[in-house]
C-alpha cells in the first residue's frame, strides 16, 4: 500500500511539475484608444496609458489628466478529433473513443486606470494601473464530456501592476520617459490525478512582490514623421504556494521560478491629409519568450508525507518548456473625422511562442489574426474611447501526439513501456470590447 500510494505522489508531482504552472501569457491591449489601433501605439502613446506603451508619449501631453475603463475578453475554444494511443488509455474507456469538447470559460474583465499631469514645461508625471499579462481559461469540470482533464480543466495566469512614470522633453522633437512597474503575479492549475481514479488536484501559486522597467524615447525627424522605441524589461518572479489533493489535503509546498519576458517596441507614425486629420501607425514587438526554455522548481512534502512512503522532504525539477521568440507586426489607421469624432483601425499577426512539444490544454495557443476598431467621442473636457476586437486562430492547430508535456499528463505509471500519444485538433477565437473614459482638468 505504501508503494502504490508512493508511486501516486511521484507520478503526481510529475505531472504537475510537467503542466500545471507554464503558459503564453500576454494581454489583449490597455486603454480603448491604443487596443483599437491594434496596439500599434509606440511612436503615438498621447494619453495616460503611455507609461506602457512608451513613457516618453508622456511629455507630449500638456493638460492634467485622468483616464479609467475596463477591457472584456470572451474566449472560445474548440478541440476535435481528441484521441489517447497508450498509456491509461486502457483503463479508461472515456479515452478510447476521439471525442470533441470546448472551453466554457466566462467573460474575463480587465479594468484599467490611468493619470497623467505636467510638473513643469520640461517633465510630466504619470501612473497607471494594469495588468500587463494575463489569461484564463476553464473547461468543463467532467472527464467524460472532457477528456483533456487529465491535464487541466481550469488554469490561470496573471500579473497586476502599478506603473510610476517620469517623461523628460527635451524638444518639440525628441523626448524621453522612465517607469517603474511594481506588481504581483499569481498562477495555478486544477486537474484531475490520471492514476487516482478521477481525484482532484489543485496548484495555486503567487509572488506577492515583483518590478521591472519601462523605458521609451520618441522622435520626430521631420514635420508629420514621429519613431517611438520602448522596453519592458524581464520580470524576476519567485512563485509559493501548496499543491492539494482531494482526500489528501495539501501534499506539498511549492516553490516556482518563472520570468516574465522582455519586450522590445518600435514604431513609426506618419500624419497625413491637409489638416493632418489621418495618422497611420506600423510597430514591431519582439518578445523573449525564450527565457522559459525550462522553468526550476522545489517540492517541499508536507509533514508525514514524505515520512509515510519514504520519500525526500524536497523535490527540485526543472521542466522543459522549449518557447520560442516571436515578433509582431502592428498596424494601426486613426481618421479625425469630426472635431469631436476620431476613428480608428487596427491589425497584428500573433506567433505562438509554444512549440508543438509542449503545447496542452492549460494553456492552448495558435498563430492568431487579430482584428479592432474603435472610435473617440469628445464633449467638452470628456473623451469616450470603444474598442471591439477580434482574434481568431491561423486555421487549426494539429497535435500529432509530439507534445511532451500533454502525453506526460495521459502516462501509465505502473506501465512506463507504454507512453501515452494524445493526439487532436484545436481552434478558437476570442471577443473583447472595451471602454475607456477620460477627463481633461
Amino acid at each position: 500500500m505504501m508503494m502504490m500510494i508512493k508511486r501516486v505522489l511521484v507520478f503526481l508531482l510529475m505531472m504537475t511539475s510537467h503542466t500545471a504552472f507554464g503558459g503564453m501569457v500576454d494581454n489583449y491591449g490597455t486603454g480603448s484608444k491604443a487596443t483599437a489601433l491594434g496596439g500599434a501605439f509606440s511612436a503615438k502613446a498621447d494619453d495616460p496609458f503611455a507609461v506602457y506603451y512608451n513613457p516618453a508619449g508622456l511629455a507630449g501631453i500638456e493638460k492634467t489628466m485622468i483616464s479609467a475603463g475596463a477591457l472584456v475578453v470572451s474566449p472560445d475554444m474548440t478541440v476535435s478529433d481528441f484521441t489517447v494511443q497508450g498509456g491509461i488509455s486502457a483503463q479508461d474507456p472515456r479515452l478510447q473513443v476521439p471525442s470533441e469538447f470546448a472551453n466554457k470559460t466566462k467573460s474575463l474583465v480587465s479594468p484599467h486606470l490611468g493619470f497623467a499631469m505636467p510638473v513643469n514645461d520640461r517633465f510630466v508625471f504619470g501612473v497607471a494601473a494594469y495588468a500587463p499579462y494575463g489569461m484564463e481559461i476553464e473547461w468543463q469540470e467532467d472527464l467524460a464530456t472532457t477528456p483533456g482533464g487529465y491535464n487541466s480543466f481550469n488554469s490561470y495566469y496573471v500579473r497586476e501592476v502599478i506603473t510610476p512614470s517620469l517623461a523628460y522633453k527635451f524638444s518639440d522633437r525628441v523626448s524621453i520617459g522612465a517607469g517603474v512597474s511594481l506588481g504581483r503575479s499569481k498562477t495555478g492549475n486544477d486537474c484531475f490525478g490520471a492514476s487516482f481514479g478521477g481525484l482532484r488536484n489543485e496548484a495555486a501559486l503567487k509572488d506577492d512582490f515583483n518590478y521591472s522597467f519601462n523605458l521609451g524615447i520618441m522622435v520626430a525627424p521631420v514635420d508629420r514623421l514621429t519613431l517611438g522605441l520602448t522596453y519592458r524589461g524581464r520580470t524576476a518572479t519567485d512563485f509559493e504556494g501548496d499543491l492539494t489533493v482531494a482526500g489528501m489535503g495539501t501534499v506539498a509546498r511549492v516553490e516556482l521560478e518563472y520570468d516574465h519576458p522582455e519586450q522590445v517596441q518600435a514604431g513609426i507614425c506618419y500624419v497625413a491629409g491637409k489638416n493632418k486629420t489621418l495618422s497611420l501607425e506600423v510597430d514591431v514587438v519582439w518578445t523573449n519568450w525564450s527565457i522559459n526554455q525550462s522553468q526550476a522548481q522545489r517540492l517541499t512534502f508536507a509533514e508525514g508525507i514524505y515520512q509515510a512512503v519514504h520519500l525526500p522532504k524536497t523535490w527540485d525539477d526543472t521542466v522543459p518548456r522549449n518557447w520560442e521568440d516571436t515578433t509582431q507586426f502592428r498596424f494601426g489607421a486613426e481618421w479625425q473625422a469630426l472635431d469631436c469624432l476620431a476613428l480608428r483601425l487596427g491589425y497584428f499577426y500573433d506567433p505562438t511562442p509554444v512549440p508543438d512539444t509542449s503545447m496542452d490544454f492549460i494553456w492552448p495557443d495558435a498563430d492568431k489574426h487579430t482584428w479592432s476598431w474603435g472610435a473617440g467621442y469628445a464633449f467638452g473636457n470628456y473623451t469616450l474611447d470603444s474598442v471591439f476586437s477580434y482574434s481568431r486562430t491561423d486555421g487549426k492547430r494539429y497535435i500529432d501526439g509530439t507534445s511532451d508535456s500533454l502525453n506526460h499528463s495521459y502516462n501509465n505509471p505502473m506501465n512506463p513501456s507504454d507512453p501515452a500519444l494524445v493526439s487532436f485538433n484545436a481552434e478558437g477565437e476570442v471577443w473583447s470590447y472595451g471602454m475607456t473614459l477620460s477627463y481633461r482638468f
